[in-house]
């Protein structure tokens, strides 16, 4: 089928293809924000124990810090992780 003769089913086609990318977008950002959340708790607890001598505070909640960390896929996996654990023992 050429596109032109076929407008509706181009769309259709295009809005279908573009549903599964937000589909799978929506669980991916929701873990990696919780991978993210768990991981920065883990490093202020690790910053205030340490009296700020390995990890800053400053540096850890810095805007620079959050943008590089917020889309990074070892967040999503580290969320995952989290969840087969608690799903095993609870």
């Amino acid at each position: 089928m050429n596109k032109k003769e076929t407008p509706i089913l181009d769309f259709i086609d295009g809005f279908i293809t573009n549903s599964e990318s937000i589909l799978f977008a929506i669980p991916y950002l929701f873990l990696t924000s919780i991978g993210t959340v768990v991981k920065l708790m883990f490093l202020t607890l690790t910053a205030v124990l340490s009296l700020n001598q390995w990890i800053k505070l400053k540096d850890l909640w810095s805007k620079e810090f959050l943008k590089k960390n917020l889309g990074n896929p070892w967040n999503c996996v580290l969320a995952v992780i989290l969840l087969i654990i608690s799903g095993t023992i609870l």
